[in-house]
């Protein structure tokens, strides 16, 4: 009786509406990466800048949030190699190989983003300090983040 009260006669219309939706999806991230590439990404760094709405110059952070967003966002793609080019691939893996894997453990931000600058002082500013957070910062990650950035990178 289930199966009576489906109506699959309009089952391919649906399939067809689906697969426009998918494709109008598939181009509106294509254009998000497309723009990150050109107005946030750091060439031959492997990383990316934060924007500001007054306009004023890019930022550039260090973080692993970066890659996994991407990373992801190119594998929803389908991983089209064309979506992001094999060298910004390279400089990706790069950044998180050289600058967020530390001793058995992730970091979040590397010690060489700015934020890091007093990570190892004795005598740290106010800011530094509310910048340390054992779960997102150069000295160390949420535990859900290195399995994330496997995917990613993957």
């Amino acid at each position: 009786r289930l199966l009576e009260a489906l109506d699959v006669s309009s089952a391919p219309a649906r399939h067809a509406e689906l697969r426009r939706e998918t494709e109008a999806l598939r181009g509106n991230a294509t254009a998000i990466l497309r723009d990150a590439l050109r107005f946030q990404y750091v060439p031959r760094k492997g990383f990316w800048a934060c924007l500001h709405a007054n306009g004023s110059a890019p930022t550039p952070v260090r973080a692993i949030s970066d890659t996994i967003y991407v990373g992801l966002g190119v594998g929803l793609l389908g991983n089209v190699d064309a979506a992001l080019p094999q060298d910004v691939r390279q400089e990706v893996a790069k950044f998180f190989k050289e600058e967020l894997l530390g001793n058995g453990w992730t970091r979040a931000l590397s010690l060489s983003d700015p934020v890091m600058a007093e990570v190892q002082d004795p005598n740290p500013s106010l800011e530094a300090k509310l910048a340390m957070r054992a779960d997102w910062t150069g000295t160390g990650a949420y535990g859900g983040l290195p399995g994330l950035a496997v995917d990613a990178l993957a």
